[in-house]
């Protein structure tokens, strides 16, 4: 059954609340990286350039955010006409 608005909300995580789950696995390969950063680099330098090049983008799209391109149509009708009260008529060639 779908929830429908105007109805109250029970049970769950609160809104802005993280996932337990989530956090656990997250802190789980913060310390697994941390304890193996030696071991990592080592692994890194026997690896050719292109196969780090490619370790180091793949992980750069777990920890960097996507960028998305978007397009933009502007249009003004927009007309001035300057007149500086400097620039006497006659100067105005």
């Amino acid at each position: 059954m779908p929830f429908k608005k105007g109805h109250e909300k029970k049970g769950g995580r609160t809104k802005g609340q993280s996932n337990k789950d989530v956090s656990q696995l997250r802190g789980f390969f913060y310390d697994l990286i941390n304890d193996n950063k030696d071991k990592i680099e080592k692994d890194l330098k026997e690896l050719t350039p292109k196969e780090r090049l490619d370790f180091y983008l793949k992980c750069a799209n777990h920890v960097l955010p996507k960028m998305q391109s978007i397009e933009a149509d502007v249009r003004t009708d927009v007309t001035m006409r300057l007149n500086p009260s400097w620039i006497k008529p006659e100067d105005n060639v």
